[in-house]
């Protein structure tokens, strides 16, 4: 993993943590359409930053031609074929410019973001619950 991907992973996770305190602070207000915006907000970082942790495995010439990168519909697709690592390789997203036939397949990065957003709300939903019980004990 380059320096630059792990620059953009701290971002992510700080914008991320960030999001997480409003959230808690909404929820403590009752604010609850705030609430929703900063879960939304979450997992549109999730989804984002998910393009520079998810890895596609190489196993031949020609896998490396389609790695797919995004979770959890992967949502960007490169073409990798100018490295010749030893098969089968795992490989992370290329930002270095060097991929000139990247496809990014905008439907699935919102279907992504929506797929992550539901789950982020149930998620959510059951850990304000046991905070709430535990507090009201």
């Amino acid at each position: 993993m380059s320096i630059l991907t792990r620059i953009i992973l701290v971002v992510f996770a700080i914008l991320m943590t960030i999001v997480t305190v409003g959230a808690i602070r909404a929820e403590k207000k009752k604010a609850k359409y705030k609430v929703i915006v900063y879960v939304l907000i979450f997992a549109v970082f999730f989804t984002a930053s998910s393009l520079f942790w998810t890895t596609d495995i190489a196993y031949d010439t020609e896998t490396i031609t389609h790695l797919e990168f995004g979770l959890p519909i992967p949502f960007a697709v490169q073409n990798l074929s100018f490295y010749n690592p030893p098969f089968p390789y795992p490989m992370g997203v290329d930002i270095s410019g060097h991929s000139p036939r990247g496809v990014f397949m905008r439907e699935n990065f919102i279907f992504s973001i929506i797929i992550n957003f539901i789950f982020a709300i149930v998620i959510w939903r059951l850990v304000s619950s046991l905070i709430s019980r535990r507090s009201n004990r």
